[in-house]
């Protein structure tokens, strides 16, 4: 890819994950209503809700059954510019990530579920010139941002050898948002160390 195609693939790619989205929350939340306000609902106050529980499940088991059968899905996934991966979060994780934010609220004020919980479904993108484009990708993502498309973004470049742009899709405070991962190709090794390095961490604080 080229460097000027970036942009305007990228943007395509965001549109058509957002459109994925909204399709997968008009299907789901038509035959699973919820009424829990998630961005007002704290994480702890979840943690041992066996009903909480059973609605996290059940859409995790949605997810994969919704993908196999969209086209946006399969486009991203035979993607010939820039390698995209997805996944649903498997139990495990999701239970460390839900006890380490109630662990972390003791002493930092509540999370609300929809700022921790914000990776049901997650993907990356990984492209060629992010970091040489950043200042061009961080307008459009603000005008997306202002669009409505992308509700938050953020670019994550701490000492940890990290570095990506995050960006997260909410429909409103009842529905579970989506992550979207942009990544350089140059970054791939050092971010997927420093991913399991940080996974790892929140394990051993159990």
């Amino acid at each position: 890819m080229d460097n000027d195609s970036v942009l305007p693939y990228l943007s395509t790619v965001i549109k058509s994950f957002n459109s994925m989205y909204l399709e997968f929350n008009s299907n789901y939340y038509l035959e699973h209503p919820n009424q829990l306000n998630l961005k007002k609902t704290y994480v702890s106050h979840c943690e041992l809700d066996s009903n909480f529980n059973s609605t996290i499940i059940t859409y995790l088991n949605c997810v994969p059954d919704f993908l196999f059968e969209n086209n946006n899905y399969f486009e991203l996934q035979t993607t010939k510019y820039g390698m995209f991966r997805a996944r649903t979060k498997s139990l495990e994780s999701l239970y460390v990530k839900i006890h380490h934010y109630s662990q972390k609220e003791l002493t930092e004020g509540g999370a609300p579920i929809n700022k921790c919980l914000n990776d049901l479904f997650g993907s990356r993108i990984i492209l060629p010139h992010i970091r040489t484009k950043l200042d061009l990708i961080t307008q459009m993502l603000a005008n997306l941002k202002n669009s409505g498309i992308i509700w938050r973004y953020y670019i994550r470049d701490k000492n940890d050898n990290y570095f990506a742009i995050h960006c997260y899709f909410k429909q409103d405070n009842f529905t579970f948002p989506w992550e979207l991962q942009i990544w350089d190709y140059n970054d791939e090794a050092n971010n997927i160390k420093a991913h399991e390095a940080h996974e790892e961490q929140k394990r051993v604080t159990i």
